[in-house]
């Protein structure tokens, strides 16, 4: 956070406001993600064979198999992020805004 707080008034709007833009849908998926998992371990939990009502195959993924998934778009945003944040402190705005693609 002290390299943001380092960033002039403006310019910290500016990157507060396109980290938003870059990061938000991201963080959306990567819960979106999650709670799908959960919903399957809950089906899983309280025995509905879910895979009947949806009409699935029986090579369906697992909550564990979603959760792992969850996990790894969970640790490439932040990183992602975090890699924008110092970029975007340091002054290369042009690299950092092509950081989230």
């Amino acid at each position: 956070m002290d390299s943001v707080m380092r960033i002039d008034a403006k310019l910290r709007y500016e990157f507060l406001h396109e980290s938003f833009l870059y990061y938000n849908p991201l963080f959306l998926v990567a819960m979106m993600i999650w709670l799908w998992g959960v919903n399957i371990w809950v089906f899983s939990q309280s025995s509905v064979n879910y895979s009947k009502i949806f009409d699935l195959d029986h090579n369906h993924l697992t909550h564990r198999e979603i959760w792992k998934s969850a996990t790894w778009m969970t640790i490439a945003v932040p990183t992602s992020m975090t890699a924008f944040l110092y970029l975007y402190s340091h002054g290369e705005t042009d690299l950092a805004k092509s950081q989230p693609v």
